[in-house]
């Protein structure tokens, strides 16, 4: 971040049983990285489909490119053996387990 390099990141969320938006809220855990000016995050829900991610996310990584991000970050809901959608549109796969 601090090479000048801009990130875009698109966390994606369960869906909120009461407001149908983001669980989660990656924006809110995420305060410090979120508030650096080379970075652009924003939190989607999944919306119910399958796959890992929502249809909207395939739209907005082409809207970071265009805007000039160097690298994209996607945040899945998770990766288990249905949900690869996220396959058809990254380069490369980071799976991170605790």
């Amino acid at each position: 971040m601090d090479e000048g390099k801009k990130i875009g990141v698109i966390c994606v969320d369960p869906t909120s049983p009461f407001s149908g938006g983001a669980f989660l809220g990656d924006r809110v855990r995420m305060t410090s990285i979120s508030l650096h000016p080379n970075v652009f995050m924003r939190s989607l829900a999944s919306r119910g489909f399958k796959g890992g991610i929502s249809r909207a996310v395939f739209d907005i990584s082409l809207l970071y490119e265009a805007f000039g991000m160097d690298l994209i970050i996607i945040e899945t809901v998770g990766v288990g053996q249905a949900e690869f959608d996220i396959y058809n549109l990254v380069y490369s796969v980071v799976v991170v387990l605790e």
